[in-house]
């Protein structure tokens, strides 16, 4: 399986910049195993038009895309599961 590189929007970095240090390193953690399997065991495909996907680390979520063609995961938002759905129509 090939390994995938990640980035991130803007957005996103500042999402995870908010996050307190131990959220913080879990979600990143979480991140950086996108590399090697874009699809992780719980992670599920969003009913958007944009092809988005969501993985969870306790009460955060994480939304990426994944484009095989060219092997990058996009990390789009990284948020709290009550608050991260609102809005993600314009991604």
């Amino acid at each position: 399986m090939p390994t995938f590189r990640v980035e991130f929007k803007p957005r996103a970095l500042k999402d995870i910049e908010a996050l307190d240090t131990e959220d913080r390193l879990k979600v990143m953690a979480r991140i950086y195993l996108l590399k090697n399997n874009s699809f992780p065991e719980g992670s599920k495909k969003l009913e958007t038009k944009n092809n988005l996907w969501r993985d969870r680390v306790g009460d955060y979520r994480i939304i990426y895309q994944v484009q095989k063609k060219v092997l990058l995961v996009l990390v789009v938002r990284v948020g709290d599961r009550k608050e991260i759905y609102k809005n993600l129509g314009k991604y």
